[in-house]
């Protein structure tokens, strides 16, 4: 079954302590930067059971 893991939603809001940053967060940390450059926030959410991954202004 899918869910957002914790750390994941961590880095995409900012919160996540760099220092913990591994290879399975990399990604996510990066995606959050380019967002942040276009002046766009990245969240992720359960929709029943579907992950969903939204870039809004």
């Amino acid at each position: 079954r899918a869910k957002v893991p914790d750390a994941i939603a961590q880095v995409l809001d900012g919160t996540a302590e760099l220092s913990l940053l591994d290879a399975r967060l990399v990604q996510p940390y990066y995606a959050r930067l380019l967002a942040q450059s276009a002046g766009l926030k990245l969240t992720m959410s359960m929709d029943g059971d579907d992950v969903v991954v939204r870039a809004s202004a």
